[in-house]
Formats: C-alpha cells, structure tokens, sequence
C-alpha cells in the first residue's frame, strides 16, 4: 500500500518560530540615542587605565631615581637606587661600536631595562624586601659607589667598585642585624640578558651563527651547563662548588662569580618575553648564584662578595680576572691548539699591524709546518699515478661490476704495496689544526670590526662574495689537478660539487676565514704544481717508492691486472 505523503509546511513553521524566540531572547538591550554601551568598552577601559597607570608610575620613579657610575679606561658602568643594580655596561673601546652607514652605536652589555630584570641585582632571602626596593646610592669617587638599605631588622651596605683587573668589578655587601635574635640570611646574585629572535636569525647549518645568539653558562670545578635558550626552558642547575655563573655569545660574556671559594647553586633559565604576530619576540636569560646561607647573630654581620666580569672575551683578560673566567670560552674539542693559534696570530700581528695580512702569514707557516705531512700525501699521490693506467685498465674490463672491480683494484695495490688510503691519513693528521684554525678564527676578538682591503670586518661574511667565489673557483682548479681513482660519475660529482659547496658555505662565514682558505688553496694548489713538475721529469717515482729511469708513455694494449711487466716504465 502506498504510504501517504507527508507535508513539510508544519515542520517548517515550527522551526522558524523556534529561530524567531532564540533571536528575541537573545536581542541586545536597547540603549538611548546617543548614548554608549559601556558593558564592551569596560575591560578595554580597564586594560587602557591599568596599562597607563603603570606607565605613569614607571615615569614617576624615573623621575625620582638616583643614578651612579663606576668608570674606567674600559667601561662606564651606571647603576640604579632601584635594586643597587646595573642599568647600562658601555664598552669604551670604539671597535667594539655597532655601526650602520655613518651611524655608531656603542656596545652595551646590558640589554633589559625592567627593574626586576636588571643585572648586578642582589636579592637577600631572610630579609623582607619589595621588588623594587629602593637603595640609599652613594658616589664614593669615579670608580666606587655604595648602596644602603635599612628594613625588617637589618642594616645593608653595598659598596660596588671597579675591579683589580681590566672589565672587572668588585662588590662586597655588609648585612648587620638589629634584630634580637639570630636570623639566617642567603645572598643570590641575578644576572639577566634580553635576546631578541630577530637578532638570533642568520644562524644556518650553512655556516657561522649569528654572534648574538647567547648561552646560559654555570661553571664547577667538575661540570658545567653551556646551553642555548631552546635547552634552558626548562631550568637547569648545578651545584655545589660552583665557580661562576652568566651568559656568553660570540664576542661577549658578563659572569659573576664569588671572590672567595665557591658558591653553593647556579641556576640557568631562559624565559619568553613579549609577542609579535603570535610568536615570542625575544627571551631573557635568568641566572642565579645561590652563596651558602648565613646565619647573623643579634647586633652582628655577615659578608657577601663578588667579583664580575663584564666585557669581551679576550683570553689574556679572562686567564687574568681568574675565578675560571676563562672557561666562558667555547673553542672546542681542540681548544688548546686554537688558543695556541690566536697567540700565534697576535704575535704576527705585532710585526705585521694588519690582521687580514697577518693570516695570511699565518697561513704560510702554517702549510710550512706541515709539508712533511703534505708530502706523504703527495708521495702517495705519486704512486697512485704510476698504477694510473692500470686502474683505468680494470675499470674497461669490469665495468659495472662492482665487486670484481674492488678485489681486482685491492689485488693491484696489494702486489705493488700502496695503501689506496695513505694519501687520506695526512690530510687526516691535520684535521685538529684546520678546525682549531676555523674555532679560533671565527671567534677571535682581534677580528672584531678589523679591517683587510676593501672589507671592513673580517668578522663578519663577505659583503661582495668575491672570496667565496674565488675560493669556489680555485678548488675547482685544484680537484681538476688532483688525480683520483673513482669511476666518472663520482669524480664528475667531486669536481663540480666540493668547490660549490665550500663556496656556498663561505658566503656564511666570517671573512677572516676566508682569507685562511683562499690562501690555504692558494699554496696547495703551488705546491701540487711543483710535485707535478718534479713527476715529469727525470727521474721519477715507481709504484715501490724507488727511483726508475726516464718518464715513456705508456704503451698502448696495457696487460692485464696481475701479469708481470705490466707497471713498469709507466707515468
């Protein structure tokens, strides 16, 4: 039977009316002509009020701070009543200035300005202090100041003076109880640095980080934290016997460490601070040094002291403030012998006052050094010649068989006594020298703003990429110099890739660098030449290392691998 239709009129109805109700229940109230609705301006209000409060209360504390400074022929060091901390750390020295165009913009160690977050800032657990506790600032003379504070039974003077040593400063801080009972009282010294991402950017796989980029550095006599912000979201610490504690970047590094022995914790951190387009702009490094809790007796004191180093990482100024200052830098597995290179460097420098000429130099003595090295490679190379036809020989009869190729090749070097490997282990031997070269070039101070030429730091990439290009070209010359036993595809591979890419890599790292490599090239390529030379004439070099008669071509219808006669009299 067939079912009747039904008519969608009544459901219709029913959900127009049903959409009609929700729209009058929920219609906004009305509200006089002219008049405004204040129930969605309110929090935006409020928001604008607390956000203007607080700008008017920063002002009105700008106003009535006292500021005072420690300067030296290094730095001018300018403090803050608020917290008895550091406001602003400007490097003396004009080569260590920002510039952009004709504009210079001195380098300021300090790079966050809210109070709570100001470096050299001493907090003291066991005394009830606000936030932005308000100090008594004394200018003692130009290279001392003092901070006093008095509150929940405790009388605090700080006095801050310029260091023993260059970029140091001292500080000692006195807590008296007038309290009637002992009290327990732990110093904890701050140190903060702002970075923001923008400034990170330019770190590449390619090449050389950005000289901005910063780690959070705690320092024990048997372990320390050197970390980047990624690392340090979550805290870390170390402890006890702790010798200092801070951040560094390429150039730069600010550490506080206790004056006498060690300190009980440091703890590292890095924070985000700020938005921009939904993404964190920048983060704080947060530092703490934990000294061992105190106990003041009634009518008693006890003493805290510190030392700071502020400044660039300069060994000689680092080995000289002490305390382990020197660990700040990161010159890596073979640190040692990019140390033993920077001074090196610097004493070229003293007879030839140009940096850029003076790695150049360095670079001769350097390849000077190691020709014994070089020549057994070229020795090596020299045999490899000889067995030349030979190989190419085998490469005819085997083709594309891979494993008959090999064993018949391993046969060939076995009879004759080569080691297909032996050309490798020099160049192998002086690896630690070219990466303590590339360490400690890359992070040499000395290079910082240094001119060479036309190129105004030497620190920085090649603005004109004429060296990476010229490097690309001459490692091309030298790879097409360069004999080898690889099917052509991958010599084809090697020719036109290896120079491409160290060109490519070079347009990322600094220019001083590049001059090392340009003339590292330079003399390799001079020194292949004179070994080529010395192979075409008479006499030259067998397979078996001895002195044969002279260079013939090679007969044609080379015999087989293995047949006696088959190598001798060849090039």
């Amino acid at each position: 039977m067939e079912e009747p239709k039904r008519s969608i009129w009544p459901s219709l109805v029913l959900a127009l009316g049903i959409t009609g109700l929700y729209a009058w229940m929920n219609q906004p109230s009305a509200t006089p002509d002219g008049a405004e609705s204040t129930q969605a301006g309110a929090p935006a209000d409020a928001a604008g009020s607390a956000a203007e409060l607080a700008e008017a209360q920063r002002a009105a504390r700008a106003r009535a701070e006292t500021r005072v400074t420690i300067t030296t022929a290094e730095y001018v060091a300018t403090f803050t009543d608020r917290n008895a901390a550091l406001v602003s750390f400007v490097l003396r020295d004009p080569r260590f200035d920002h510039r952009e165009g004709r504009t210079r913009t001195e380098e300021d160690l300090v790079s966050t300005d809210r109070e709570e977050l100001l470096p050299m800032r001493q907090t003291l657990r066991g005394i009830r202090m606000p936030v932005d506790a308000t100090y008594r600032a004394e200018q003692v003379d130009p290279q001392t100041v003092r901070f006093t504070y008095e509150g929940d039974g405790f009388r605090v003077a700080r006095t801050v003076k310029a260091g023993q040593f260059p970029y140091t400063l001292s500080s000692d801080t006195k807590v008296t109880s007038t309290s009637a009972g002992p009290r327990p009282v732990r110093a904890v010294e701050h140190v903060y640095r702002y970075v923001a991402r923008e400034a990170e950017g330019g770190s590449s796989f390619l090449g050389s980080r950005s000289p901005a980029i910063t780690q959070g550095l705690c320092k024990t006599g048997r372990s320390e934290v050197r970390e980047l912000r990624e690392a340090l979201v979550d805290a870390r610490g170390i402890g006890p016997g702790v010798h200092f504690g801070g951040w560094g970047n390429n150039y730069f590094t600010m550490a506080v460490a206790p004056r006498d022995g060690t300190v009980e914790r440091c703890v590292a951190a890095a924070v985000d601070r700020g938005e921009v387009d939904g993404e964190s702009a920048g983060s704080t490094f947060e530092i703490d040094l934990l000294h061992p809790r105190k106990v003041v007796p009634p009518g008693g004191e006890v003493r805290f002291r510190s030392v700071v180093y502020a400044g660039p990482k300069d060994p000689d100024r680092l080995e000289a403030a002490g305390h382990s200052f020197i660990s700040a830098m990161d010159l890596g597995f073979f640190g040692w012998i990019a140390r033993k290179m920077a001074q090196l460097l610097g004493i070229i420098h003293r007879v030839v006052p140009n940096w850029g000429i003076a790695i150049v130099l360095l670079t001769v003595l350097v390849r000077t050094l190691l020709y014994p090295l070089t020549a057994a490679s070229f020795k090596s190379m020299a045999k490899m010649r000889v067995l030349k036809p030979e190989l190419d020989r085998i490469q005819e009869l085997y083709g594309d068989d891979q494993e008959k190729k090999g064993a018949a090749m391993m046969a060939l070097y076995k009879k004759h006594e080569i080691n297909p490997f032996a050309g490798c282990l020099p160049a192998l031997g002086q690896m630690p020298i070219w990466l303590a070269l590339y360490t400690s070039l890359s992070t040499n101070l000395e290079l910082y703003h240094a001119p060479f030429l036309v190129w105004t730091d030497l620190s920085a990439p090649d603005p004109f990429h004429a060296m990476p290009l010229a490097l690309a070209a001459l490692m091309y010359v030298q790879q097409k110099m360069t004999p080898n036993t690889m099917d052509p595809v991958q010599a084809k591979m090697m020719l036109y890739m290896m120079p491409a890419m160290m060109g490519l890599f070079m347009l990322f790292l600094p220019a001083g660098l590049c001059v090392y490599m340009l003339t590292n090239s330079t003399l390799g390529i001079l020194q292949q030449r004179y070994v080529q030379w010395r192979l075409d004439r008479v006499p030259t070099v067998s397979a078996d290392g001895t002195i044969e008669a002279e260079v013939v071509e090679a007969p044609k219808g080379a015999s087989e691998p293995g047949k006696k006669g088959s190598n001798r009299g060849r090039s």
